[in-house]
């Protein structure tokens, strides 16, 4: 039997690290389970799915000498170290090295009370990408999280397509579908990179972090801290082929062409949207906006349902008429300030919204 102890609360930062990202239902026992590696004074925490892997670098008192490694249920392993309340854990370790690799050895794990798992084959489990090799260079997590969090909710998450993902990269991060986008003026120190929104989870937790491209694995890889603990993260790259460029251009397009300018009160607009909101039966109901030099008029109608109001708008310049997806009309009032400056450009069929230092764009549809 081997015998080591780690700090609980230390333990319960690095798996809250792999719980969003474990899937509790793999039957390939790889991205369900979190892999346990001593290694002298020292425990890496290992946990993984098809997008990301994360270790965590923390230490631990052991009684033997030589490196072990075990592979144990997450969501079991999550639920003793989340529940228990002492301050160290000790875990017990039954079988030998050709056990623990066949699967065939137990953990006892001793805190408020005695846990005993099954210790799970070592052989499938692949080895951490090496990452630590690259050209590293400083990022505000806490800032670059914040913004990929306001962009998250603009990609395509169920396509395979380019859209799909957040780019960062050439002064901007863009979050865009084929109806709607977000573009935020953001500059970081590294190459152009593409990352699923499901990976920002982990992210969002650490203290303080590095970044930087590996080439061989392709990946993005971070290292970073929570408290004294050392985290290292492989997130694998998306669409090399994003189109960053031709996005950059189509918004200097946009901004430069002929097009329909108004300010409108946010406050009043918010409170039109909510009460027009009450028109409208699923998620896809359009409102529609009339504007002339003086004036927006709003209005919906469904079915035998119909309502309007009157806003008054500022700096109008020209007359058009449109209608939007509800959604669009709550998304360009929660990124507005004080004042919602509006920017239509009718020949490629969009509404933009110019905020300090970001670009929104939602799909519109000009009516006759």
């Amino acid at each position: 039997m081997r015998k080591f102890r780690i700090d609980r609360e230390k333990l319960r930062k690095a798996v809250s690290l792999i719980n969003p990202i474990v899937d509790y239902f793999d039957i390939n026992a790889i991205s369900d389970s979190i892999l346990l590696s001593l290694k002298e004074d020292k425990i890496e925490v290992v946990g993984r799915n098809n997008t990301i892997c994360v270790k965590s670098i923390l230490p631990v008192e052991k009684e033997f000498n030589e490196s072990l490694s075990m592979i144990l249920n997450a969501k079991t392993l999550i639920h003793i170290v989340n529940t228990n309340t002492v301050k160290e854990l000790t875990f017990e370790v039954h079988g030998g090295e050709e056990d623990l690799e066949d699967g065939i050895g137990r953990v006892i794990i001793k805190g408020n009370s005695r846990s005993s798992l099954p210790i799970r084959a070592s052989s499938d489990f692949p080895d951490f990408p090496d990452i630590e090799k690259g050209e590293y260079s400083n990022v505000n997590i806490k800032e670059l999280v914040g913004i990929l969090r306001n962009s998250e909710s603009y990609v395509e998450k169920d396509s395979i397509s380019y859209n799909s993902g957040i780019c960062c990269g050439g002064g901007l991060v863009v979050a865009t579908d084929r109806l709607h986008g977000l573009f935020t003026k953001y500059r970081l120190p590294i190459d152009t990179f593409v990352i699923s929104p499901s990976v920002l989870s982990p992210i969002s937790m650490l203290d303080e972090a590095k970044m930087s491209i590996i080439d061989t694995p392709n990946v993005l890889g971070i290292i970073g801290k929570i408290d004294d603990i050392i985290v290292l993260l492989s997130i694998s790259l998306m669409h090399e082929e994003y189109p960053l460029e031709k996005t950059k251009a189509a918004i200097k397009l946009w901004l430069e062409s002929e097009s329909f300018k108004f300010s409108v009160n946010k406050s009043e607009l918010s409170e039109t949207i909510t009460r027009m909101k009450g028109f409208i039966r699923g998620k896809s109901g359009f409102i529609e906006g009339h504007l002339n030099e003086q004036e927006l008029k709003i209005l919906v109608s469904f079915q035998q349902n119909e309502s309007e109001e009157v806003l008054n708008v500022y700096g109008s310049r020209g007359k058009i008429a449109f209608r939007m997806n509800s959604r669009y009309w709550e998304e360009i009032i929660r990124i507005s300030d004080e004042m919602v400056n509006v920017i239509i450009v009718p020949e490629y069929g969009i509404l933009n919204i110019r905020n300090r230092e970001l670009l929104y764009s939602a799909s519109i549809k000009s009516i006759e």
